[in-house]
């Protein structure tokens, strides 16, 4: 009875870690920020706090994170904050939807959207992130936040405006697992493989 409890619970975490592992191929891959372009002495653009054409494509020609990520931005539209319907849409076309004030929310692509590669920037005060969402977006929720954007007393700036962008050539693989998410789910089979083999000895023979 003992060992089937036991059973239970490793099935329960390997569970959770199915789900998260999920949810982490869904995570975004941070590219880069305004302070990137100011620190960097072979920057030569201007209005380093503003996620423009050139300031985006610049951080991810730049890039030297261990994935691989699509080249050549297109602007594609922005959300502002605050609106809540079409209207607030920066193009012709409503691709994405979601929650767009405040310091958190999360996104999702809808039916006018045909695929490809997705970035998306984050700007709130005078600073901006720049994200790599992947390109196998259908029915997937993507997470927001201005953590990285602090005021002078280390709190979050509340969002100014989301623009989403896409790119012209193949992308690479979509963000992997997080190194602790995998270590989660191994343990979790190392543990039920313990239990397994622990049931599958004969008992001790009786005196």
């Amino acid at each position: 009875m003992k060992i089937k409890s036991n059973l239970n619970i490793i099935f329960g975490v390997l569970l959770i870690g199915l789900l998260w592992t999920n949810s982490a191929v869904a995570g975004s891959i941070f590219i880069g920020e305004t302070g990137d372009l100011k620190d960097d002495d072979n920057w030569h653009g201007s209005q380093s706090h503003q996620d423009t054409d050139f300031n985006v494509n610049w951080l991810v020609n730049t890039y030297d994170g261990t994935e691989f990520i699509p080249s050549n931005l297109d602007f594609l539209g922005k959300w502002d904050d605050g609106w809540e319907s079409d209207t607030a849409w920066g193009s012709s076309s409503p691709f994405f939807s979601g929650d767009f004030s405040g310091t958190s929310g999360s996104w999702q692509t809808t039916d006018a959207w045909s695929g490809g590669p997705v970035y998306y920037s984050i700007k709130a005060g005078r600073e901006f992130e720049l994200y790599y969402a992947g390109s196998d977006l259908d029915d997937i929720e993507v997470l927001w936040d201005t953590l990285g954007i602090t005021n002078k007393k280390g709190k979050a700036k509340k969002l100014s405006h989301i623009s989403f962008w896409t790119a012209d050539n193949p992308p690479g693989p979509d963000p992997v697992p997080e190194p602790s998410t995998i270590l989660l789910f191994g343990v979790g089979l190392l543990a039920l493989a313990g239990f397994a083999r622990k049931r599958r000895q004969p008992a001790p023979a009786k005196l």
